[in-house]
């Protein structure tokens, strides 16, 4: 399979990181930009990855953004995600973050949200945006938390 020039440049200077869990799970996730500002966390669709992601992480970096992308890792219900998620977060050491989720990513962002809305006072802001054509949906969330 053909890639282009800069993705193969992304993917030499950008590393796919791997934890596992306590929980068992299993995190892939592409990490760049300052560690010291909040980061955007990308979730992929049903059948992306955290590579999909490289063109906005490549346009965000060179603005000084932290972006982070992750492979969703299996699990059977959005309840295990979400727990899951909390857990990298922590184990990440992630106090704040900004979320995009798109299609299935969007689905557990959202979740992630109102389960950490039910625990915490801290979510302001959610924008959610759908786009419905020929029976095609895309969704993207956008999440805040501080």
């Amino acid at each position: 399979m053909h890639r282009s020039q800069a993705y193969k440049e992304f993917v030499g200077a950008h590393p796919l990181h791997t934890v596992i869990l306590r929980d068992g799970r299993t995190w892939k996730y592409v990490d760049c930009g300052p560690k010291e500002v909040p980061p955007l966390i990308c979730l992929p669709g049903t059948s992306g990855s955290c590579y999909c992601f490289f063109m906005q992480q490549s346009s965000l970096l060179t603005k000084g953004y932290r972006v982070m992308s992750f492979d969703i890792p299996i699990v059977h219900t959005h309840k295990e995600f979400c727990s899951s998620l909390d857990c990298l977060m922590d184990h990440l050491k992630i106090p704040q973050a900004h979320f995009y989720g798109v299609s299935l990513g969007g689905f557990f962002g959202t979740s992630f949200l109102f389960a950490l809305s039910q625990k915490s006072a801290q979510v302001h802001h959610l924008s959610i945006y759908q786009y419905l054509k020929h029976n095609n949906v895309a969704i993207s969330v956008a999440i805040n938390i501080a």
